[in-house]
């Protein structure tokens, strides 16, 4: 699995293999288009497919916002993998919670 993280200007993107972390790189994007984060983004499905012997099968998106929608049509399409949308912008903790209804409580 690839996971892509879009957070202002920066791109993260983590190759998970197994269960295990096995790449994570920050990029800084020039603009914040399809084209840049694809730039980026391929050149890593190839890297993992080359490294752990098989292609990933699904590209995790989060943080797109308004480019959710066609991201995960082009993605699906040029990288032939299953694309899914977290439907919050933050994948830490408050993502989270929010995913599982829950609320942080100050201590």
């Amino acid at each position: 699995m690839i996971v892509a993280k879009l957070s202002g200007g920066i791109l993260t993107v983590m190759a998970i293999d197994h269960s295990v972390l096995r790449l994570v790189r920050s990029l800084e994007l020039t603009e914040i288009t399809l084209d840049e984060i694809a730039a980026d983004l391929y050149p890593t499905f190839a890297y993992s497919e080359d490294s752990f012997g098989s292609r990933p099968e699904t590209l995790l998106l989060c943080g797109f916002g308004d480019l959710a929608a066609e991201a995960s049509r082009r993605f699906e399409s040029e990288l032939s993998a299953k694309v899914d949308c977290l439907p919050y912008r933050n994948a830490g903790l408050a993502g989270y919670l929010h995913s599982r209804n829950l609320k942080a409580v100050a201590a």
